[in-house]
């Protein structure tokens, strides 16, 4: 019992004393304050965008009155002198898209004919070119739309069937969980909760690096338990501290959200120590379990969706404590969700604990094994 208690306050003073774990505990909260400052304005507005209208007619005007006043866009002006200037400021980067209204837009609409307005995207941020392109397109279907309504109402068809008839079936739409569309919801969750797993897993390898050799096993597990405990308190901090700066505060109890935080802490810890056993040396057993925390944002499902991994990557990620994590707090941050209702992530964590507990006991055993055999060919 001494042993665990020494452990653990031996953690505690590593993690709050000495000077570089206490840089490190620094860097964890100042770059996540900076991503939430990165992305404080919740959506990409402002691409650059220019403007050639060569129609110059009531429609063209209304068209560019719009998209001057899309929070996406930033109209350049004054526009480019012709196409190939325009093409030539998209190329070097100046441009996000550019928007040609032909000659002919007006009178097409007024003939009944097919009309078109030509954008060029720049699609090498796919960010930035899908929320212009977005923007332009919404913008010019709706006044497309409504030129058609007056043509169809001055064709002589009844006021009260022309909407009917020129948009017979329209998308009302519901964004669940992130009603505004902002990358804010689903980036900085994802981002300070990956931080955090780093971060855990380099304070969990440290006692392993600080030349204690083969500590009693009461030692490591109040190390451990050290360990847990700053990565829970961090944890709250983010979630019920840090993520409110940016409006996000978990909709589910704090129960459901601690225990989930927990279970993902501690099956962090089992990830180090099953590399410390599996891995003679320990600075390449902290190298391989840093490799799979730097994956684990990649492999969590948040940035790609995860059923278009090869399989074998899919396996990987299975195995990553970050990715039922990373679905469990995009549960819990957007629906008031029970334990009941988290059930199916709970049986992941559970067989991840498994597989970690087995593989660093089965570890121990052979090392213990090889070791006892050596000795006693001595």
């Amino acid at each position: 019992m001494r042993e665990m208690w020494n452990g653990f306050g031996d953690q505690l003073r590593r993690s709050f004393a000495e000077r570089r774990y206490v840089i490190l505990l620094f860097l964890l909260l100042g770059a996540s304050w900076i991503c939430m400052d990165v992305y404080r304005d919740l959506v990409v507005k402002d691409a650059p965008v220019a403007v050639l209208d060569f129609d110059n007619s009531s429609i063209s005007r209304i068209i560019l009155t719009h998209l001057s006043t899309a929070r996406e866009l930033r109209l350049v002006t004054p526009a480019p002198n012709s196409v190939e200037d325009a093409q030539d400021k998209l190329i070097r980067g100046e441009l996000a898209a550019v928007v040609v209204i032909p000659s002919n837009l007006s009178s097409d609409l007024k003939k009944g004919r097919r009309a078109s307005v030509l954008a060029a995207i720049d699609m090498s941020n796919i960010l930035v070119g899908r929320n212009a392109y977005k923007a332009i397109r919404t913008i010019v279907a709706t006044i497309g739309g409504g030129a058609q309504l007056t043509l169809v109402r001055k064709l002589g068809e009844r006021k009260e069937r022309v909407s009917a008839v020129v948009a017979p079936i329209v998308i009302d739409a519901n964004f669940t969980f992130n009603p505004a569309r902002n990358y804010v919801i689903y980036l900085i969750p994802g981002l300070l909760m990956f931080f955090l797993h780093v971060y855990v897993l380099i304070l969990a390898a440290s006692p392993y690096l600080v030349g204690e050799g083969r500590a009693a096993f009461g030692r490591r597990f109040g190390q451990a338990i050290g360990v847990w405990l700053v990565g829970l308190f961090l944890g709250w901090i983010f979630f019920y501290g840090l993520m409110r700066y940016v409006s996000i505060i978990p909709m589910a109890s704090i129960g459901v959200v601690t225990l989930h935080l927990a279970i993902f802490l501690a099956l962090d810890i089992l990830l180090v120590a099953t590399a410390m056993a599996l891995i003679p040396n320990r600075l390449s057993a902290l190298q391989a379990a840093i490799l799979l925390g730097m994956l684990s944002l990649m492999f969590s499902g948040i940035t790609w969706p995860t059923d278009m991994f090869p399989r074998w990557i899919a396996a990987v990620a299975t195995v990553i404590p970050f990715t039922p994590f990373a679905k469990s707090f995009q549960m819990f941050l957007h629906y008031p969700v029970t334990l009941g209702e988290t059930v199916g992530l709970l049986q992941g964590y559970a067989w991840q604990a498994i597989g970690f507990i087995g593989l660093t006991l089965g570890a121990v055993f052979v090392r213990g094994a090889w070791r006892r055999r050596k000795e006693a060919a001595a």
